[in-house]
């Protein structure tokens, strides 16, 4: 077997990315019209505008200059409330971006580590050359995809998002870190004068807790904050006999009214680690694959406490170990911030920094083969 790639961003890797994107969500007011026929006809009110109408004339920011509304947009684009995302149950971040009509994402492997294809473009390969992953605007990392590391892998979904908008096509290729493929841009959940809460907390299979929280409102005048995450465990649909799933993710926003705009700070803590599941072993009868004698397709698993640890050698010298169990997670730091304002003379200042960094490590078990007996 094969083990270990190791993607070290850097405790001071950073990806900064000026912006020319308004990133505040604007609401489209929309009433509606009551019609008279007059005489001796009676009052007749048309029908109230639909939820897809409401949609429509919604302001985007992903891969425009000062924001546009669907409607009006020459270009691909799909926006995915917090309620949307929730609805469609995604089982990772990636699987949020198969709402996106021709973005296919192989999200059957877990959280992290996902192959994404967007029509149009050739099959990657691996990871996501063609797709960039982006918070408020400011892509997560500079290139679209390392070896064994894809922008979707950078950040995980919880109830601090407010929506995510992807693009396809159109002005992405300027407006996004010149990404000609896709982008998906993650708009973070901000305080406000109204004080908002909730707490949630999931069990399912797999022997998975999951419990959630979410908390924003008004701190002093001009002045409002938020703060949530995440944390849980599970054992994975193949039980390792160690924590599959286990870590979480926290976020926190701090955004003050200026005259004529707003800025806003945040800062996001990401500690987790998921197993990696890779293929199974098989034999070759007569030119044709079947399953591997002892080995149950549907659940074994390789990973297990007698084949956690390896010690492998190290391109420093000497050996260092190998623990399976951290898996293809992530430990990783953000901080943030994102500036509008509107001037004189109709001109407008839109500027988004981020500065990130940490780990991105691949422990994990590779099948390269038919096993072989312990004499060979």
């Amino acid at each position: 077997m094969g083990q270990k790639r190791n993607n070290q961003l850097g405790t001071s890797a950073r990806s900064t990315r000026p912006r020319a994107a308004a990133l505040n969500p604007v609401a489209a007011a929309v009433a509606g019209i009551l019609c008279c026929a007059g005489g001796a006809y009676a009052a007749e009110e048309t029908p109230a505008v639909s939820d897809e109408s409401n949609a429509l004339n919604e302001i985007v920011v992903t891969a425009s200059a000062q924001g546009v509304k669907k409607l009006d947009a020459s270009y691909n684009i799909v926006s995915l409330s917090l309620d949307d995302i929730k609805n469609s149950n995604p089982a990772s971040v990636a699987d949020i971006f198969k709402l996106s009509p021709g973005i296919w994402p192989e999200a059957s492997g877990g959280q992290t580590g996902v192959n994404i294809d967007v029509a149009g473009f050739p099959n990657g390969g691996g990871d996501s050359p063609y797709f960039t992953t982006m918070i408020n605007g400011s892509p997560l990392y500079g290139s679209a995809a390392l070896s064994f590391m894809d922008s979707s892998s950078l950040l995980r979904f919880d109830d601090t998002v407010e929506r995510v908008e992807i693009v396809q096509g159109g002005p992405s290729a300027i407006f996004s870190s010149g990404q000609a493929g896709a982008t998906a841009n993650f708009i973070l959940r901000t305080g406000s004068e109204k004080t908002t809460g909730s707490v949630g907390f999931t069990y399912g299979s797999e022997g998975s807790e999951r419990v959630d929280a979410f908390y924003s409102g008004k701190i002093i005048d001009g002045w409002y904050g938020s703060i949530g995450g995440f944390y849980r465990v599970s054992d994975g649909v193949r039980d390792p006999q160690y924590p599959s799933d286990i870590g979480g993710q926290l976020t926190a926003t701090l955004k003050h009214d200026l005259d004529g705009g707003s800025v806003m700070f945040w800062y996001r803590n990401l500690n987790d680690k998921n197993q990696w599941y890779a293929d199974f072993p098989y034999i070759v009868v007569n030119g044709k694959a079947q399953p591997y004698p002892g080995f149950n397709q549907l659940n074994s698993t390789y990973n297990s406490k007698q084949l956690q640890n390896f010690q492998i050698p190290s391109p420093g010298g000497g050996f260092w170990n190998d623990d399976i169990s951290n898996g293809r997670g992530a430990a990783l730091n953000y901080f943030g911030s994102n500036l509008d304002l509107k001037l004189d003379g109709g001109w407008k200042i839109s500027n988004t920094f981020l500065f990130d960094g940490g780990w991105i490590p691949t422990n994990a078990l590779v099948n390269n083969g038919n096993p072989k007996s312990l004499g060979a």
